[in-house]
């Protein structure tokens, strides 16, 4: 009622007096904007509500009156603030120029580049930091990188940070992305200090994410290591390599026979329990050549020879018995013997035992090739084999095959076959007929074979 009969003092009054200090400076800021310019500013000052209604002014997004009532002397503090205020509502409504002017005069350049890398207007970032904040300018770099990463320009991201000085982050958003290669290389590279922390939390995440299919990954480290010169280190990564982080054999063969060099060449005094760690992994996935090399690198033969054996490696057994552990010798024949024997390689056998690979030649009933082996023999192995076979065949009841192996390869004087020349006899006598037109063969045979058994015995 008062406002509408322009009767202000009254209108103020009720305000103050029913509406408390809000009301009334509310009324007196609009009173103050009938009358404009100085008369407002001395309206103001008069009430005690200038600095309140400055701030009422901004708050409310008149900027112009705010800037107004400022120009008298004792708001002069109050400007940065308005300005800041005013750049802030510019930014929202998208006008940047006239929000980043607005940023300069509140004394506030590091928001104007900030609100430039948010809208990665680059070029306009940079320039504000060069002109107004030097310190800014690695936060444009910065974001100019975190932008890379996320487009997966991982080369451009990483200039960008080291531009900045900023090689920390680097390294963080490598190990945010799972680059940990990239990571260590960087570490190492610009931040040797924290090389071991890094190398700690990468074994971290491996051991904490699935292994499968993550054999070349964990190489990683141990390459860093090794081209850092920490070859015990370097040892001990590539023997974290096991059979639960890969089913490739011929990668952990060469993982595993990697730190044992190390070992050998740089680490001497802890060359025999690599050796052994590796020879013995190497063993259980059946890498018997290899495991039997690692073992003579550390000069145990014995265990070498025993896993050439293994691996049916007998030439680089006898060898290694023959140059370095002579008291073996023997005892890898004797294995060789019995190796041939349960595996059933009779002519192997025979070829470095004669008697061991005829008996299995005629335990296996193969004794077309006993015979022909024995033959080679003569004497007493082939007399034996011939009556061992001819018995064979009189038990099965084949007189006729038993007298034509006999006359084949002759008889013995040997008075423990006489027996079995008698049965020879008896047999063909009860089953072969002498009318017969086809039996006259059979009994000249016999007659032959007894005519030299007389011969011999003399």
């Amino acid at each position: 009622m008062y406002r509408v009969a322009d009767m202000w003092d009254d209108a103020f009054r009720v305000a103050k007096q029913q509406g408390g200090a809000s009301a009334a400076k509310q009324v007196a800021y609009v009173w103050s904007k009938t009358l404009g310019g100085d008369s407002a500013v001395r309206l103001l000052l008069k009430l005690g509500l200038l600095e309140p209604c400055v701030d009422y002014a901004a708050e409310t997004g008149a900027f112009a009156y705010a800037f107004e009532l400022c120009k008298h002397e004792s708001m002069a503090h109050k400007l940065p603030d308005i300005y800041l205020k005013h750049a802030m509502s510019l930014e929202d409504e998208g006008k940047w120029r006239e929000a980043e002017a607005s940023f300069i005069k509140a004394n506030k350049p590091k928001e104007a580049v900030l609100m430039y890398v948010h809208c990665q207007d680059w070029d306009a970032a940079q320039r504000i930091a060069e002109a107004h904040d030097p310190s800014s300018v690695s936060d444009v770099l910065v974001g100019q990188a975190r932008v890379a990463f996320e487009n997966k320009e991982y080369q451009k991201a990483e200039t960008f940070l080291l531009r900045a000085e900023r090689p920390e982050l680097a390294v963080k958003f490598y190990k945010d992305g799972g680059q940990w290669e990239d990571a260590l290389r960087l570490t190492q590279e610009y931040l040797p200090h924290k090389l071991q922390q890094v190398q700690d939390e990468y074994e971290s995440y491996l051991s904490s994410t699935s292994s499968s299919g993550r054999g070349e990954d964990m190489l990683t480290p141990a390459k860093t290591w090794e081209a850092n010169g920490d070859y015990t280190r370097a040892i001990e990564a590539y023997l974290k390599m096991t059979v639960l982080q890969t089913t490739d054999y011929a990668l952990l063969e060469e993982v595993w026979y990697k730190a044992l060099e190390l070992a050998l060449k740089f680490v001497p005094v802890k060359a025999k329990t690599v050796g052994k760690t590796v020879a013995e992994r190497l063993a259980e996935i059946s890498r018997f050549e290899s495991a039997g090399e690692a073992y003579l690198s550390i000069e145990r033969y014995k265990e070498s020879i025993e896993v050439f054996i293994r691996g049916d490696k007998w030439d680089r057994a006898r060898t290694v018995a023959r140059e370095h552990a002579p008291q073996f010798e023997n005892w890898v024949e004797d294995q060789y013997v019995e190796s041939l024997k349960m595996r059933g390689k009779a002519e192997e056998l025979a070829s470095v035992d004669v008697i061991a690979g005829l008996d299995l030649l005629a335990n296996r009933g193969q004794w077309a090739k006993c015979l022909q082996t024995a033959e080679n023999e003569g004497g007493q192995v082939l007399t034996k084999y011939v009556a061992l076979y001819a018995a064979q065949l009189l038990q099965d009841g084949q007189a006729a095959q038993a007298l034509s192996v006999f006359t084949q390869y002759g008889t013995s004087e040997n008075p423990s076959n006489f027996n079995l020349y008698r049965k020879l006899c008896g047999e063909l006598f009860l089953t072969e007929s002498f009318a017969s037109l086809t039996s006259y063969k059979t009994w000249a045979s016999l007659r032959d074979v007894l005519s030299a058994l007389v011969s011999i015995i003399g």
